[in-house]
């Protein structure tokens, strides 16, 4: 399996998973695990193959990604595919947690 099929299964896993509502924490360490391993996988995973239902289950983590990663590419490639996300609502929630993300950036560097 290779790395964007390693994340696509993390997140799909949490998707499908009875209880994954209610902080799923097994679900979350596996998608951290997935996507920290290889972040350009991740954001070539983030750019090409992820659905918009992947990205908003997804952006509950992005804050530990940043935390973990540092990696402000990975910030910039989820503000250009959460654009593209056609659920206005849902697009919103996404663009809201990115921007949580971005503050735990900044927050990291002083």
């Amino acid at each position: 399996m290779n790395n964007i099929e390693r994340i696509q299964t993390a997140i799909n896993e949490r998707i499908t998973a009875e209880g994954a509502f209610y902080y799923p924490d097994p679900w979350w360490e596996k998608e951290l695990d997935a996507i920290c391993k290889d972040m350009q996988a991740a954001r070539d995973f983030i750019e090409n193959d992820c659905s918009d239902e992947e990205l908003f289950w997804l952006s509950e983590i992005f804050e530990n990604i940043i935390e973990r990663t540092g990696d402000v590419e990975f910030l910039g490639c989820l503000q250009t595919r959460a654009e593209r996300m056609t659920d206005e609502a849902r697009r919103k929630e996404v663009l809201d947690e990115i921007r949580d993300a971005e503050r735990r950036f900044i927050s990291q560097d002083e």
